[in-house]
């Protein structure tokens, strides 16, 4: 069960378990729980439960009524009901429940101490159609009417996750998030089921590549522990573009979401839902917006980051409110001239960051009439801007009112302040040469300010291209600049310009020390884009990198390779040398590849064992083939680590641009389609990606995505095919056989989807269901007359070692009541060899139950005779490859005689599986084999016609 559905789910003993979209998520709830106003989640009545839930409440409705979240969670709503079934105030809450309508009234609930409590509520419907959200609140004197609840914070993000989808993202080595489960609604929104969501890459494999930027830096935010809301596109799985508002909240470890908790943030959590907003740029400005602009006596406007209007309320007839008014779409850069603009871009760009208002004054120079400007932000991409005249008396530039200036009596305060501010201040003359400085100045520039007194400011900062504005030409705003010291040292520092109030001539500079500042930056970046185990590019930064040589490529008409480099058996290093030796050899094996690559490649670590190399101008195919022999050649030769000479086997998969794809996700896919590939053709070799992977793959992951449902829908079934007893040519038995039968696929051969049901972990469910139709089909036939029968039944590896295993052979045979005996479960040679103090342990409780154990495909695997005789087993199985040729090849009739031999050496039977001809059939028998199977005595048969087949004594052979 995934993390997200898990951390929601109430305690054990509540009566109800929600389902995992509905259950809040950890930090969802924590979040609710903070909230003073009580709060409980109710179904809405339907045909088949007439009576309304209590699903989730809030601590805020515990204080309130003293009673225990077990003692809610899954009763009726009826057990908050204080009075009779006539209480008005809940006979309206469930008539406003059953219409699916909002509703405000009084309610009377039950408390701990048996006395009640008058409470203001509001009922809320969700927007899933089968919840509503109750919020109360203990009624205040003097206080009429109910009011509103609170719904814009916590509430209104529950009623969100109802409309939208839940998605979870996890933390991953390299400082990025990658998606780990999303809700059904995820899957309806974006087309796609899960598993194939994962497999292409998130959401971000579905991001419009123009806003895939946004998404990342979505993450980094995240990963700082900050909140965010962000809107992009993404295409679905129908070709559609969609826009979506995403809202996400980084958890931290031991499940907090508190940003000054210190702890790492471990994944995030977050809603999905469509952007039903809309362009607002068509339908204008509300009557609201126009009568406030007349009110204001000013211009409002909306606007986006690029200055793009969206629309204009004006409520002036002056030259520039009618300019603004009549922009009709245009752009503001043709009103306020490129200067201006960019001093309005400046206060927007600060309101949409800092999520503050930004303020200024300006002159519009094409009346010179003087104005205030406010930018407040609305939402990430959007600002309201209020246009009104600047009043008297306020400065153009700040917009703010002047500020005296220093009399005599007030210098010792302007000493003081000097002394103490963090902050270096010059104080300068109109002539811009220091008149003043303070403490900190001083220790910026290494100079007291006897010496710094009378400079000119302009030798203090390095110069640029570009000459410094004096200060009575500075906008008013923090510029970076270069302080130099005493000893000609430069220190990276903020400078802000100011004029003197009044008329008082010259101006003050701020010089504000940043070097502990660009130290931090530096070190949260070197920390957000490499891997801090080897130092290389994490996959952040060769994503970025990959994405701006794309671009090049794409315009030198070049070609590049990817490169996804996976080191084999690697988890065998760390088990024998240690995790600090293995991270030593992961540190040498980056820099062996580093050393094979040029300067202008690139070679990153994701994490784990696995490195990406980015190679440019390649020349196609043979000039990467040859990048990749020189890495595995590199890594050759054993690695020198404390005494032990380790050696790694190396699988490289590569894709080429353009050939196999024209952006980084779809490069780095198609690499780890052919580093599959790699793997399975030869250790130390690399493979290139083929169309056909791609195909492969792609039908892997529908095979799963269908298994996963198969069960449920009843496409699985068992047939039944006859086993013989050779020397009396007498059935004695069935072995159940797994069959799928897919709507969507047809008829899909066991040996597709047995290996993908083991790696998922599947094998587990349908293993258990297999194994209780088969003892059920054959009690069926016991009870019909067709006694002393055995049903056979294949065990997978990770069935027979599961703790549990014999626990649930033990429970299936006493809730059906079938006889041990007449059960045999079959198990390969690898499957028992695995743990062989623990399968002796597993087979002898077997034994006690009656169970009888067969050693499937005997021959095949490798099995040590001295753990062999240890095993309390019933038979062996000669494997069908052995069978086939038994007859014609000497080879085989020998395995099939030692087999035999070694059986009977250990007193069990043995069984050839595979018997097609009648000369295999006496073959055997001769042999001394005890039973056989295959078509020459039957074929797998549904249920039925096994039946009919077994009660007309079976086609003997």
């Amino acid at each position: 069960m995934d993390e997200v559905s898990e951390a929601g789910r109430p305690p054990r003993g509540l009566r109800a378990d929600p389902p995992a979209a509905i259950w809040p998520a950890a930090d969802l709830q924590a979040m609710l729980d903070g909230t003073e106003r009580a709060m409980l989640l109710v179904t809405r009545p339907d045909e088949g439960r007439p009576h309304p839930v209590i699903v989730w409440t809030n601590r805020a409705l515990r204080l309130l009524t003293g009673l225990a979240g077990h003692e809610l969670a899954g009763a009726r709503l009826r057990r908050l009901r204080a009075g009779g079934p006539d209480e008005p105030g809940f006979a309206a809450l469930l008539s406003a429940l059953a219409a699916g309508l909002a509703w405000t009234g009084e309610l009377t609930l039950p408390t701990r101490t048996s006395g009640t409590l008058s409470l203001t509520a509001q009922l809320e419907p969700l927007a899933d159609g089968r919840h509503a959200l109750l919020t109360l609140e203990a009624r205040t004197a003097g206080r009429g009417e109910p009011g509103e609840p609170d719904l814009s914070g916590a509430a209104r993000l529950l009623g969100d996750l109802m409309g939208g989808g839940l998605y979870r993202l996890r933390a991953d080595v390299d400082a990025g998030l990658k998606l780990e489960w999303a809700d059904a609604a995820v899957e309806r929104l974006t087309g796609y089921p899960l598993p194939e969501l994962l497999a292409r890459g998130g959401l971000s494999g579905l991001v419009v590549p123009k806003d895939r930027a946004r998404l990342r830096r979505r993450n980094l935010d995240l990963m700082n522990g900050v909140a965010t809301e962000t809107c992009y596109r993404l295409r679905t799985a129908d070709g559609r573009e969609i826009r979506l508002v995403d809202r996400a909240r980084p958890l931290r470890a031991g499940g907090t979401t508190a940003a000054t908790t210190g702890l790492p943030v471990v994944a995030a959590v977050g809603t999905l839902r469509l952007d039903h907003t809309g362009e607002p740029r068509g339908s204008g400005p509300s009557a609201d917006a126009r009568l406030m602009a007349e009110l204001l006596d000013g211009t409002i406007l909306l606007v986006d980051a690029e200055l793009q209007p969206l629309w204009v309320a004006s409520g002036r007839d002056d030259a520039l409110s009618l300019a603004l008014a009549d922009l009709d779409g245009a752009s503001l850069d043709e009103v306020l001239g490129e200067e201006l603009a960019e001093q309005w871009r400046d206060r927007i760009e600060q309101a949409l960051v800092t999520g503050r208002r930004a303020q200024t004054g300006f002159r519009w120079p094409v009346s010179g009439q003087v104005w205030h400007l406010l930018a407040a932000p609305m939402g990430p991409e959007a600002a309201l801007l209020v246009v009104r005249p600047l009043p008297a008396g306020q400065d153009e530039r700040s917009g703010q009112p002047p500020q005296p200036s220093f009399a005599a009596e007030e210098e010792p305060f302007l000493r003081l302040v000097l002394e103490h501010v963090a902050d270096g201040v010059l104080v300068l003359g109109e002539d811009e040469t220091v008149r003043r400085a303070s403490r900190a100045a001083e220790r910026i520039f290494g100079l007291p300010a006897s010496a710094l007194r009378g400079r000119s400011v302009a030798s203090l900062f390095q110069p640029q291209e570009r000459q410094p504005e004096g200060v009575a030409e500075a906008p008013g705003r923090f510029k970076e600049r270069a302080a130099i010291r005493a000893a000609g040292e430069l220190v990276p520092v903020e400078v802000l310009a100011m004029r003197l109030p009044g008329e008082l001539p010259g101006g003050v500079l701020i010089v504000r020390d940043m070097t502990l500042r660009k130290q931090t930056d530096a070190t949260i970046r070197n920390l957000a884009y490499t891997d801090p185990l080897t130092g290389l590019p994490n996959r952040l930064l060769f994503l970025d990198r990959l994405e701006q040589a794309i671009e090049r490529a794409r315009r030198n008409r070049q070609e590049l390779a990817v490169m996804v480099v996976d080191l084999d058996r690697f988890k065998l290093i760390n088990e024998s040398l240690g995790l600090d030796k293995g991270d030593r050899v992961l540190r040498a094996v980056a820099m062996r590849i580093g050393n094979s690559l040029r300067r202008s490649d690139t070679v990153a670590r994701p994490g784990s064992d696995e490195f990406l190399v980015l190679a440019l101008a390649t020349d196609g195919a043979e000039g990467a083939g040859k990048v990749a022999q020189k890495i595995l050649d590199g890594l050759q030769a054993p690695f020198q680590i404390n005494g032990d000479e380790p050696t790694v086997t190396t699988s490289i998969g590569i894709a080429l641009f353009p050939h196999d794809g024209d952006d980084p996700d779809q490069l780095l896919r198609n690499a780890g389609t052919a580093l599959a590939r790699a793997k399975e053709q030869a250790s130390h070799s690399y493979q290139f990606y083929t169309t056909d992977m791609n195909a492969k793959a792609y039908q892997r992951l529908v095979l799963e995505s269908r298994l996963r449902k198969a069960t449920e829908r009843g496409e699985l079934s068992l047939h039944f095919q006859p086993l013989v007893d050779l020397l009396e040519e007498r059935i004695v038995g069935v072995e159940a056989l797994l069959r799928w039968n897919s709507p969507e696929l047809g008829f899909v051969p066991p040996s597709d989807f047995i290996p993908i049901a083991e790696e998922t972990g599947l094998i587990l469910p349908i293993g258990e269901w297999v194994l209780r139709q088969a003892v059920a089909q054959m009690r069926e036939w016991h009870a019909d007359g067709l006694h002393g029968l055995r049903i056979a039944v294949n065990i997978s590896a990770r069935q027979f070692q599961a703790r549990d295993f014999v626990t649930k052979i033990r429970r299936l045979l006493a809730d059906t009541g079938f006889p041990g005996p007449f059960l045999e479960l079959e198990l390969t040679e690898s499957s028992i060899m695995r743990d062989v103090e623990e399968t002796v342990h597993r087979l002898r409780e077997l034994a006690e139950l009656g169970v009888r154990v067969t050693v499937d495909d005997f021959g095949t695997g490798y099995s040590s005779l001295a753990y062999l005789k240890r095993f309390p087993i019933g038979a062996l199985k000669i494997d069908r490859s052995f069978i086939a040729d038994v007859t014609t090849d000497a080879n085989d009739a020998a395995i099939a005689r030692a087999v035999v031999a070694l059986a009977e050496t250990l007193k069990v039977r043995v069984v050839g599986e595979g018997v097609e001809t009648r000369q295999q059939f006496e073959f055997l028998r001769a042999l001394g084999c005890n039973e056989a199977q295959g078509y020459l005595i039957g074929r797998p048969m549904p249920a039925a016609n096994a039946l009919a087949w077994l009660r007309n004594g079976g086609r003997q052979a």
